[in-house]
Order: structure tokens, then C-alpha cells, then sequence
């Protein structure tokens, strides 16, 4: 990506690229482990006079100086960490979306075992049709998921299964939540750019209520609860953290599931937080919106599978047939 787009990703400590927000600071996971190891009460850190800046005392000073801070962490500390790190995750994700295009005809396997994607900055001016959304928004939000601490301890056949389990979900949240920071009541890009191609929406004139049962319930439904970002944030990763599949071995379901359960329960914390009286109901309203989820998924795949009937070649790029492909399997 651009320079100017990844300055705001960068490890407070040795500047390179960051991963997460951890012990008060932006950085990479170099550095946040090497804290973490620092601060271990066996750990003998040996004072240096020279400055050489690459030994261990010296490294040490680099954090502290960053901001970096050392505590016993409290229900609220690990609370703020999470949160932290996911809203980080979705600034990054954001940025992504936002900034950027694929100009590679990837398909889905592709974009999710790649260490990296080679997005392009959008040029000045450019008019970004469906497919340019779609792509994007598909990348960006596999880039999440990607993110997470336990994705690396996953085989690639059990990372393959993780995204394709819940990765569609999930952007259909994300879209959701960005028609409503954008202040409209259905769906849509940004620039009003629909989320149906023209091809669809040609073959549903003469019925447009069954686009709106995608475009408009889960908007509605995000408008009426007022989600915040943080409630947003913890909600996509329980959504995220599915371990209900046969296709994982037991130890990584295990993990899955407790990384489910880490967010949920961050989720309860934080509705408690906001109001100790009502919290575990609001903990269950955002709940709701997992079957809302749910649903908008199901009524999109309803409308592509009639559509497929009619038009068995369907001339699209890789990555959203591949989209396509997992939907009509669901």
C-alpha cells in the first residue's frame, strides 16, 4: 500500500509494521513479546552504559520510552487490551477498504493462505463500480480474520475452514454498519453504489421487495439497538470464532472456542460497564443480531441461487465466484 496509508500502522518501537495495540502502545509482535518477556520477574536485563540499542537493556528502554507500561492486569485492563486490538484490527481494515483496490484476479484460497496482498492505492477520481467494493470489502475483511493471535496455530486446511465458516457473515455486518455511519436505512456502498450488481438487480425489476429483504432488515436493526464500534467490534469476533464445525481437530476447536468465549465474555464485561442494571439485556439484544445475520445471509443466498438457475456461467471475477460458490454449498 501507499506510505502515507501505512504510517499510521507502524510499531512505536522499532517502527516496523504494527500489529496490535498492546501495553499501551501500537506495535508489532517482536516487540510486544519481547515486554512481555522483559517483565518476567526470572528475566535478568543487564544494565548497558554504552547505548548500543541492541541489547536487551537497551531494547527495553526503546519500549518504556514508546509509552509501554508493565501491571498486573485487572477484569478492566484485559477489557481495554482486547478492545484495543480489535479496534486497531478494523481501523486497519477500514483503511483497506477505504483507500485501496485489487487489481489481481485472486481466488478465495488464494487471498486467505497469502501472507500478504498487494492492494493498490485507489487513484484520485477513481469511480469504483460493485465488483471494486466487493473485492475490496471481501480482502479487507479475510485480512481481518487473519489477524487473530490463534489464526498462526491453525493448520491451512482448518484456516481455510475458519474463513470460509463465517467470513461472509461478517462482511454482511460490516456492510450493515457502514450504511449506518453513512446515515442511510438500506445497504450500499459507499457513493451509494449498490450491493447487488446490475445484473441482479436487472433480474429482480419486477420484484425489487426481495433485494430490499438484503438491503434494509439488519440496517434497521443496527439503527434501532444503536450498536456503538466497540459493541460492533466484540460482537464480529464471537460471530468470527465459530468452533461449530466437524472440520477442525479437537485442539483447535478448543481454541476457537476459547477465543469465542474471551469475546463474549469482554462483550458482557463491557455491556456491564455501560450499565450495571441493564447490561446482561443489552449483552442479549446484541445476541439478536446474530439471527438477523443470519437471515440477511439466507435471503442472499436465495436470491443467487435463482439467479444461477437462470444463468449457469455467470461472467465474474475469481474471488467473488468463489464467494458465490460457498454461498449456494451453504
Amino acid at each position: 500500500m501507499n506510505g502515507v496509508v501505512e504510517a499510521r500502522f507502524r510499531c512505536e518501537v522499532c517502527r516496523g509494521p504494527a500489529f496490535g495495540c498492546n501495553y499501551g502502545v501500537v506495535c508489532c509482535n517482536a516487540c510486544k513479546m519481547f515486554f512481555r518477556r522483559a517483565n518476567d520477574p526470572k528475566a535478568i536485563i543487564v544494565p548497558c552504559h554504552e547505548k548500543c540499542s541492541i541489547c536487551r537493556y537497551c531494547r527495553l528502554q526503546r519500549c518504556l520510552n514508546a509509552g509501554m507500561y508493565w501491571k498486573s492486569p485487572t477484569p478492566e485492563d484485559k477489557l481495554s487490551q482486547i478492545l484495543q486490538n480489535l479496534l486497531f484490527m478494523d481501523s486497519q481494515r477500514q483503511n483497506t477498504f477505504s483507500f485501496c483496490i485489487s487489481t489481481e484476479n485472486l481466488s478465495l484460497d488464494q487471498v486467505i493462505t497469502a501472507e500478504s496482498i498487494k492492494n493498490t492505492r485507489k487513484p484520485l477520481n477513481f469511480l469504483a463500480d460493485f465488483y471494486d467494493w466487493a473485492t475490496i470489502d471481501q480482502i479487507s475483511a479475510i485480512e481481518f480474520m487473519k489477524k487473530f493471535d490463534f489464526v498462526g496455530e491453525l493448520k491451512e486446511k482448518e484456516l481455510k475452514f475458519f474463513i470460509k465458516n463465517s467470513y461472509v457473515q461478517y462482511i454482511m455486518f460490516c456492510v450493515a454498519m457502514r450504511a449506518v455511519g453513512q446515515k442511510r436505512v438500506d445497504a450500499a456502498y459507499p457513493d451509494g453504489v449498490d450491493v447487488f450488481p446490475e445484473e441482479i438487480r436487472s433480474f429482480y425489476k419486477e420484484t425489487p421487495q426481495v433485494l430490499a429483504k438484503v438491503r434494509c432488515p439488519l440496517v434497521a436493526k443496527i439503527i434501532d439497538l444503536r450498536v456503538t464500534r466497540e459493541e460492533f467490534v466484540l460482537l464480529s469476533a464471537v460471530i468470527i470464532c465459530n468452533p461449530e464445525t466437524q472440520c477442525y481437530s479437537e485442539p483447535s476447536r478448543n481454541l476457537i472456542a476459547h477465543h469465542r468465549n474471551l469475546h463474549a465474555s469482554a462483550l458482557v464485561h463491557h455491556c456491564l460497564l455501560q450499565d450495571s442494571r441493564f447490561g446482561p439485556a443489552r449483552f442479549a439484544e446484541l445476541l439478536s443480531l446474530c439471527q438477523s445475520i443470519n437471515t440477511t445471509f439466507e435471503a442472499f443466498g436465495a436470491i443467487w441461487i435463482r439467479y444461477s438457475m437462470s444463468q449457469p456461467n455467470p461472467k465474474l471475477g475469481r474471488l467473488y465466484m468463489d464467494f458465490l460458490e460457498y454461498i449456494l454449498k451453504k
